[in-house]
Protein backbone atom coordinates (compact mmCIF):
# COMPACT_ATOMS: atom_id res chain seq x y z
CA UNK A 1 0.00 0.00 0.00
CA UNK A 2 1.05 3.60 -0.64
CA UNK A 3 2.28 5.68 2.30
CA UNK A 4 2.33 9.44 2.01
CA UNK A 5 4.02 12.01 4.23
CA UNK A 6 3.04 15.64 3.65
CA UNK A 7 4.21 19.06 4.73
CA UNK A 8 2.06 19.00 7.87
CA UNK A 9 4.02 15.93 9.01
CA UNK A 10 0.97 13.70 8.75
CA UNK A 11 1.59 10.20 7.45
CA UNK A 12 -1.36 8.81 5.48
CA UNK A 13 -1.34 5.04 5.12
CA UNK A 14 -3.46 1.89 5.33
CA UNK A 15 -3.62 -0.17 8.51
CA UNK A 16 -3.94 0.52 12.23
CA UNK A 17 -0.89 -0.08 14.45
CA UNK A 18 -1.63 -3.04 16.72
CA UNK A 19 -1.11 -1.04 19.91
CA UNK A 20 -3.67 1.60 18.82
CA UNK A 21 -6.63 -0.51 17.74
CA UNK A 22 -8.56 0.08 20.97
CA UNK A 23 -7.85 3.83 20.86
CA UNK A 24 -9.12 3.99 17.27
CA UNK A 25 -12.24 2.07 18.30
CA UNK A 26 -12.84 4.63 21.06
CA UNK A 27 -12.47 7.47 18.54
CA UNK A 28 -15.10 5.91 16.27
CA UNK A 29 -17.49 5.28 19.16
CA UNK A 30 -17.17 8.90 20.28
CA UNK A 31 -17.84 10.19 16.75
CA UNK A 32 -20.65 7.79 15.82
CA UNK A 33 -22.13 7.09 19.23
CA UNK A 34 -25.80 6.87 18.18
CA UNK A 35 -25.11 4.41 15.38
CA UNK A 36 -22.85 2.11 17.36
CA UNK A 37 -24.80 2.09 20.63
CA UNK A 38 -27.99 1.22 18.75
CA UNK A 39 -26.29 -1.75 17.10
CA UNK A 40 -24.22 -3.00 20.03
CA UNK A 41 -25.70 -1.59 23.21
CA UNK A 42 -22.88 -2.09 25.72
CA UNK A 43 -19.78 0.09 25.22
CA UNK A 44 -17.31 -2.51 26.51
CA UNK A 45 -18.62 -5.11 24.04
CA UNK A 46 -18.36 -2.53 21.30
CA UNK A 47 -14.73 -1.67 22.11
CA UNK A 48 -13.76 -5.33 22.10
CA UNK A 49 -15.66 -6.02 18.88
CA UNK A 50 -14.30 -3.09 16.89
CA UNK A 51 -10.68 -3.42 17.95
CA UNK A 52 -10.66 -7.07 16.85
CA UNK A 53 -12.47 -6.69 13.51
CA UNK A 54 -10.79 -3.79 11.69
CA UNK A 55 -9.68 -4.77 8.19
CA UNK A 56 -6.35 -3.01 7.62
CA UNK A 57 -6.64 -3.07 3.81
CA UNK A 58 -9.80 -0.97 4.07
CA UNK A 59 -8.83 1.28 6.97
CA UNK A 60 -6.98 4.46 5.99
CA UNK A 61 -5.31 6.31 8.86
CA UNK A 62 -3.61 9.65 9.41
CA UNK A 63 -0.64 9.43 11.78
CA UNK A 64 0.92 12.35 13.65
CA UNK A 65 4.10 11.43 15.53
CA UNK A 66 3.12 7.76 15.07
CA UNK A 67 -0.28 8.30 16.73
CA UNK A 68 -3.53 7.78 14.82
CA UNK A 69 -5.36 11.12 14.65
CA UNK A 70 -7.77 10.37 11.80
CA UNK A 71 -9.39 7.39 10.13
CA UNK A 72 -11.43 6.63 7.02
CA UNK A 73 -13.23 3.29 6.99
CA UNK A 74 -13.81 2.08 3.42
CA UNK A 75 -16.10 -0.32 1.59
CA UNK A 76 -15.16 -1.68 -1.84
CA UNK A 77 -14.88 -4.98 -3.64
CA UNK A 78 -17.74 -6.43 -1.64
CA UNK A 79 -15.93 -6.07 1.69
CA UNK A 80 -16.11 -3.60 4.57
CA UNK A 81 -13.52 -2.10 6.89
CA UNK A 82 -15.16 -3.92 9.79
CA UNK A 83 -14.83 -7.61 8.98
CA UNK A 84 -17.53 -9.77 10.59
CA UNK A 85 -18.06 -13.50 10.18
CA UNK A 86 -20.23 -16.11 11.88
CA UNK A 87 -17.46 -17.03 14.32
CA UNK A 88 -17.24 -13.40 15.40
CA UNK A 89 -21.00 -13.22 15.95
CA UNK A 90 -20.87 -16.20 18.32
CA UNK A 91 -18.93 -14.04 20.77
CA UNK A 92 -21.60 -11.29 20.60
CA UNK A 93 -24.95 -13.16 20.71
CA UNK A 94 -27.08 -10.01 20.86
CA UNK A 95 -25.40 -8.45 17.83
CA UNK A 96 -26.96 -10.74 15.21
CA UNK A 97 -30.48 -9.93 16.38
CA UNK A 98 -29.73 -6.21 16.37
CA UNK A 99 -28.26 -6.40 12.86
CA UNK A 100 -31.34 -8.23 11.59
CA UNK A 101 -33.75 -5.80 13.24
CA UNK A 102 -32.08 -2.43 12.57
CA UNK A 103 -28.91 -3.05 10.56
CA UNK A 104 -30.78 -2.62 7.27
CA UNK A 105 -30.98 1.10 7.99
CA UNK A 106 -27.20 1.39 7.59
CA UNK A 107 -26.87 -0.96 4.62
CA UNK A 108 -25.39 0.77 1.57
CA UNK A 109 -25.17 -0.89 -1.82
CA UNK A 110 -21.75 -0.27 -3.38
CA UNK A 111 -21.20 -0.52 -7.13
CA UNK A 112 -18.22 -2.39 -8.58
CA UNK A 113 -16.19 0.73 -9.45
CA UNK A 114 -17.34 2.74 -6.43
CA UNK A 115 -15.30 3.51 -3.32
CA UNK A 116 -17.50 4.14 -0.28
CA UNK A 117 -16.30 6.08 2.75
CA UNK A 118 -18.36 4.36 5.44
CA UNK A 119 -16.93 6.40 8.29
CA UNK A 120 -14.52 9.31 8.63
CA UNK A 121 -13.40 10.46 12.06
CA UNK A 122 -10.74 12.80 13.41
CA UNK A 123 -9.51 12.89 16.99
CA UNK A 124 -11.12 15.87 18.75
CA UNK A 125 -7.90 17.77 19.47
CA UNK A 126 -6.88 17.53 15.80
CA UNK A 127 -10.13 18.76 14.23
CA UNK A 128 -9.93 21.90 12.14
CA UNK A 129 -6.31 21.19 11.18
CA UNK A 130 -6.93 19.66 7.76
CA UNK A 131 -6.70 15.99 8.76
CA UNK A 132 -10.03 15.02 7.22
CA UNK A 133 -9.27 17.00 4.07
CA UNK A 134 -5.93 15.21 3.63
CA UNK A 135 -7.57 11.81 4.06
CA UNK A 136 -10.08 12.74 1.35
CA UNK A 137 -7.40 14.02 -1.02
CA UNK A 138 -5.40 10.83 -0.54
CA UNK A 139 -8.50 8.78 -1.39
CA UNK A 140 -9.06 10.75 -4.59
CA UNK A 141 -5.59 9.76 -5.78
CA UNK A 142 -5.97 6.20 -4.49
CA UNK A 143 -9.31 5.82 -6.26
CA UNK A 144 -7.97 7.18 -9.53
CA UNK A 145 -4.91 4.89 -9.42
CA UNK A 146 -7.00 1.81 -8.64
CA UNK A 147 -9.69 2.10 -11.29
CA UNK A 148 -12.56 3.53 -9.24
CA UNK A 149 -14.90 5.95 -11.00
CA UNK A 150 -16.45 7.58 -7.94
CA UNK A 151 -16.21 8.03 -4.19
CA UNK A 152 -19.44 8.10 -2.21
CA UNK A 153 -20.49 8.65 1.39
CA UNK A 154 -23.55 9.36 3.52
CA UNK A 155 -24.07 12.26 5.94
CA UNK A 156 -26.95 12.37 8.43
CA UNK A 157 -29.30 15.30 7.92
CA UNK A 158 -28.52 16.75 11.35
CA UNK A 159 -24.80 17.14 10.60
CA UNK A 160 -24.87 20.21 8.37
CA UNK A 161 -21.27 21.07 9.19
CA UNK A 162 -20.04 17.72 7.83
CA UNK A 163 -22.17 18.13 4.71
CA UNK A 164 -20.62 21.54 4.03
CA UNK A 165 -17.15 20.09 4.56
CA UNK A 166 -17.71 17.36 1.98
CA UNK A 167 -19.12 19.90 -0.46
CA UNK A 168 -15.96 21.98 0.02
CA UNK A 169 -13.80 19.05 -1.13
CA UNK A 170 -15.88 18.40 -4.24
CA UNK A 171 -18.69 16.06 -3.19
CA UNK A 172 -22.15 16.65 -4.65
CA UNK A 173 -25.46 15.76 -3.02
CA UNK A 174 -27.32 13.05 -4.96
CA UNK A 175 -30.40 12.41 -2.83
CA UNK A 176 -31.77 12.33 0.70
CA UNK A 177 -32.60 8.88 2.08
CA UNK A 178 -35.31 9.23 4.74
CA UNK A 179 -35.66 7.12 7.87
CA UNK A 180 -39.22 6.60 9.09
CA UNK A 181 -40.68 6.41 12.58
CA UNK A 182 -39.76 4.84 15.01
CA UNK A 183 -36.21 4.43 13.70
CA UNK A 184 -35.68 8.19 13.38
CA UNK A 185 -36.40 8.56 17.10
CA UNK A 186 -33.98 5.76 17.94
CA UNK A 187 -31.10 7.31 15.99
CA UNK A 188 -31.96 11.01 16.48
CA UNK A 189 -31.91 11.87 12.76
CA UNK A 190 -34.50 11.72 9.99
CA UNK A 191 -32.37 10.73 7.03
CA UNK A 192 -28.98 10.74 5.37
CA UNK A 193 -27.66 12.63 2.35
CA UNK A 194 -26.00 10.46 -0.26
CA UNK A 195 -23.01 12.36 -1.65
CA UNK A 196 -20.67 11.51 -4.49
CA UNK A 197 -17.36 12.66 -5.95
CA UNK A 198 -16.73 11.73 -9.59
CA UNK A 199 -13.14 10.69 -10.19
Amino acid sequence: MIEEKNKSNLVITFGIPDDQRTAVAEMLITTFREKFVALFGHRDDLLSFLSSTFCDRRTLVALSHEKVVGIAGLVFGGKEFISVNWRTLLFYPGLLLRIISIGWIFYKRVEKEELLIDMLAVRKEHRGKGVGRQLIEYLKVYGRCNGFTSISLYVVDTNIRAKKFYESVGFMERRLHRIVFPWNRLFSFNGAYEMRYAI
